[in-house]
């Protein structure tokens, strides 16, 4: 009952116990991250533990996984996804692009700002019954993640502009929190409802409150059209609507975050889902 973890660089001619604070737990798994050798995981019998020092200080990943017992441990070659498998509830998935990035020079930093993962705009076939909804769990987040690090809080406002080409098309507001924090872009462009739109939107929100999923459907997507019509511009908040998102086309896009009037700039990219069979 108490964690054992060696390293070796010399293949296996000597070992080096890098089970640091470890809590007095058997270690089920470890994993090496395959883009940053000083990145692990391990998994014991109640939580995932990280380290980005190649094991000299550990951290238990906690968000919102409950204390379960870690069997197996897969970081996923292509989505780059830490995947979690545990005993009783299942297996849990989580994004580690960040960690990838974290080093003990990034946290001595003031602000930190990290690449942005390109990301899949899925089509998903509203006519026809999927396979998914037979899905019992939490998809990931639709939009692209933008994560940045703050070594101190900050009291004035932290802003993520995403620009096409010299046109800003919109600003999302991240918190000023110390450690790692992130903002959802949602492959959209923001712009303010006009009065007409936001009469039209309130009777057809009328409609939704009856019947919720089926009307809702069929209403906003292949009614309510805007300048250029597309199913994704619906308002941001139903109940209120004041601005709206048109979704914007697979390519390239420049984000940048301002934070104390300092500016960083990152690309992000929209992939086209090439997965994607149009029947019709």
């Amino acid at each position: 009952y108490r964690p054992i973890v060696y390293k070796t660089t010399d293949y296996g001619e000597t070992w080096v116990s890098i089970a640091a604070n470890l809590p007095n737990e058997s270690v089920n798994v470890i994993q090496e991250d395959h883009k940053n050798p000083d990145l692990l995981f391990v998994g014991n019998d109640k939580a995932v533990y990280v380290t980005i020092d190649g094991g000299e200080n550990w951290t238990r990943l906690k968000n919102n996984m409950p204390t379960q017992p870690v069997h197996d441990l897969v970081i996923h070659p292509r989505e780059n996804d830490l995947v979690v498998g545990t005993y009783g509830r299942g297996f849990f998935i989580t994004d580690i692009s960040p960690l990838q990035e974290l080093t003990l020079e990034v946290l001595d930093q003031e602000v930190h700002f990290f690449n942005i993962e390109p990301k899949v705009q899925w089509v998903i076939p509203r006519e026809n019954v999927v396979s998914s909804q037979n899905y019992s769990g939490e998809n990931e987040s639709y939009g692209l993640i933008i994560n940045y690090y703050l070594k101190n809080s900050v009291n004035s406002d932290v802003i993520v502009r995403v620009y096409k080409g010299e046109r800003m098309i919109n600003e999302l507001r991240g918190s000023g929190s110390a450690g790692l924090n992130s903002v959802e872009w949602r492959m959209d462009a923001r712009r303010e409802m006009t009065e007409e739109e936001k009469a039209r939107w309130k009777l057809i929100y009328a409609d939704y409150l009856e019947q919720p999923y089926t009307k809702f459907q069929e209403v906003s997507y292949h009614d309510f059209e805007f300048d250029p019509p597309n199913y994704q511009n619906v308002p941001f908040d139903p109940e209120s609507p004041e601005h709206i998102g048109i979704q914007q086309p697979p390519g390239d896009y420049t984000v940048k975050l301002s934070v104390n009037s300092l500016e960083w700039t990152r690309k992000a990219v929209i992939l086209k889902d090439d997965w994607y069979i149009k029947y019709y």
